[in-house]
């Protein structure tokens, strides 16, 4: 089997376990023939001494033979380019063109730290991290090349559990961009969620660290899936440790980081440009909505605001 099917045939299964830090090493085929070989001896083995213990029925063959046959070979692996590191827009959209939401601060509650797990649970939440399911999709960060690095996404569906996209999204965290710059400092994928209407997927990247260290960094890119292209990048410094919310036309979003200005951002989902700005005591790192509530967790407070759609 090829590395790729490889790599997808794990991805599926891992989807289904729900493991949330993944690290997949691919050996070079030499090598992974001699351990196949090593492998296959020692099950020869092991076949021979549990013969001796217990008798495997026909029926229980086929059905394994069965199931064997019944295996769907996973998507092929995509490969999105960077067109740049700037912030761009090739939609031919215009955000005042559109709609969007507004917030009104109703509470704001603070403390010394914020147990996001808590939180959530309290207010009858999921905590929104990959890996997660939106109900129709289930979206899994895989860490193809290392062990601290997610660059790669799967988008499963719900129902079925069959792998439906297997994005290669490296250039997009590293580069190189058409202009041939690269990444000044580590970038993972933090969260992604889809518009299925339009197919469009939203990802945001970040670095987990200073803005001073990575200022091209912790933007949201929204890839259309037919075209298999990035069509527009926001702003950096948009987006953290955080989950967001798409909302009508309106994508929900914050970054904050130790001193840095922490911020509710909010976007416009066609061309991905800042409509709006709110001031929070520290970093935002869960937003969630109920009817016409929305809850954020930061750091240390815990907001509600009413939306005015």
């Amino acid at each position: 089997m090829k590395k790729k099917a490889l790599l997808l045939m794990l991805s599926a299964s891992l989807v289904l376990t729900g493991c949330k830090t993944i690290k997949i090493t691919i050996e070079d085929d030499e090598d992974t023939q001699a351990t196949e070989s090593v492998e296959s001896s020692d099950t020869k083995a092991d076949s021979q001494t549990e013969s001796t213990e217990t008798a495997t029925t026909d029926d229980e063959t086929e059905g394994l033979e069965n199931n064997d046959e019944n295996i769907t070979e996973p998507p092929a692996a995509i490969t999105i380019k960077n067109p740049s590191w700037d912030k761009f827009n090739n939609t031919g959209l215009n955000s005042d063109d559109y709609p969007h939401l507004s917030l009104t601060k109703t509470k704001e509650e603070s403390q010394d730290w914020i147990d996001t797990d808590v939180w959530c649970q309290k207010n009858g939440f999921e905590y929104q991290k990959l890996p997660y399911s939106d109900g129709t999709f289930t979206y899994m960060g895989l860490y193809p090349k290392d062990d601290y690095s997610c660059t790669a996404l799967t988008i499963s569906s719900e129902s079925t559990g069959d792998i439906l996209y297997y994005l290669d999204l490296y250039e997009l965290c590293y580069g190189p961009d058409e202009s041939g710059r690269y990444s000044m400092a580590v970038q993972n994928i933090q969260y992604a969620a889809m518009d299925e209407n339009a197919n469009i997927l939203y990802v945001s990247i970040m670095h987990n660290g200073y803005s001073s260290e990575n200022p091209l960094s912790s933007h949201i890119v929204a890839i259309d899936l037919q075209k298999n292209e990035v069509i527009w990048r926001s702003e950096p410094l948009v987006s953290g440790l955080c989950n967001f919310i798409v909302d009508g036309d309106t994508i929900i979003c914050g970054y904050g980081f130790t001193s840095e200005p922490d911020y509710i951002y909010l976007l416009d989902k066609h061309t991905g440009d800042k409509v709006d700005e709110i001031s929070v005591k520290s970093a935002p790192e869960q937003f969630d909505i109920k009817g016409d509530t929305l809850y954020v967790a930061t750091y240390n407070t815990a907001y509600e605001f009413t939306i005015q759609r």
